[in-house]
């Protein structure tokens, strides 16, 4: 194993944070700490299968490469612009299984909204919960009790699955449609992303066993780390009996926040944009 978690460090960082994120302590508890379920559209029919589904199509944005809070904000705002329109709604997810990729990007574009590559999951997503699920995203998830279960029914492979869902997105959407009490809960390790890495790498939690800086230098080793923090996070979140969802929130918000607002994380544009070719440079603070 390349991998190890120092797991005496583990217990104090992690206790560290969950203490500060219990007390509302910074970063927590702030006008900046938005969360994405925090823009859910007002016209969005509550506590059933038209949520769940809802929220499914949510998770196509958490992949990375876009804010997720503002993709939650402005897939609100095209839900609220489709809603009183009598025309194919994606976010019915009948409608959905009968639009053409064409039609969700000219919708995502309205609300400038990137990722267009989502629309095509979009749509077979929607397919694929009708004909293996009567079109209801709680009937995957009824009598699941544990994660492994619902990773199963979830999980993208090999043409099973639902598209863009991974280990991450299966715990992306448990986190929603928990929050939402939609679903029953019941432990899942929170959704490892970047910044949930961050936590780990940042404070000497994980380490390469070779000494080497711990950067992924595969998709075999990028899975061990992923898969090392799931066990690990999920591990200490049942050690200390926490819930699970506000667990994942004292994580998440803590890297997504200060990563945000630490000055060594700007960049300086040189002369005009020009898309991909604009030229920056770091910017290098006058530390203190």
């Amino acid at each position: 194993m390349i991998y190890t978690v120092d797991q005496p460090r583990a217990e104090v960082v992690l206790g560290k944070i969950w203490e500060r994120y219990a007390s509302g302590q910074y970063p927590y508890k702030h006008a900046f700490t938005m969360l994405p379920q925090q823009f859910i559209p007002s016209s969005l029919k509550r506590c059933g299968a038209e949520e769940a589904w809802y929220w499914m199509v949510v998770c196509l944005w958490m992949r990375g490469g876009v804010n997720s809070t503002d993709a939650a904000k402005q897939l609100g705002v095209l839900y609220e612009y489709l809603a009183p329109r009598r025309c194919r709604n994606p976010f019915n997810v009948r409608d959905a299984a009968q639009l053409q990729p064409k039609r969700i990007v000219e919708l995502l574009t309205r609300v400038s909204l990137g990722m267009h590559q989502s629309a095509p999951g979009w749509i077979e997503n929607a397919q694929r919960l009708i004909d293996r699920w009567d079109g209801n995203v709680l009937n995957i998830l009824d009598g699941v009790t544990d994660f492994e279960e619902a990773k199963r029914r979830l999980h993208q492979s090999n043409g099973d699955g639902f598209i863009g869902f991974r280990s991450k997105m299966v715990s992306m959407l448990l986190y929603f449609l928990m929050e939402e009490n939609l679903i029953t809960p019941f432990p899942f390790p929170p959704p490892v992303d970047f910044h949930l890495q961050r936590v780990a790498i940042a404070t000497g939690i994980l380490r390469r066993s070779d000494g080497d800086l711990l950067i992924a230098k595969s998709d075999r080793e990028f899975e061990a780390i992923q898969a090392l923090l799931r066990d690990l996070y999920l591990d200490y979140q049942l050690r200390h009996g926490l819930d699970g969802n506000r667990f994942a929130d004292a994580l998440w918000i803590l890297s997504r926040t200060l990563r945000r607002r630490n000055p060594g994380n700007r960049t300086l544009q040189i002369g005009s944009y020009n898309a991909r070719s604009t030229v920056q440079i770091a910017y290098e603070p006058d530390w203190n």
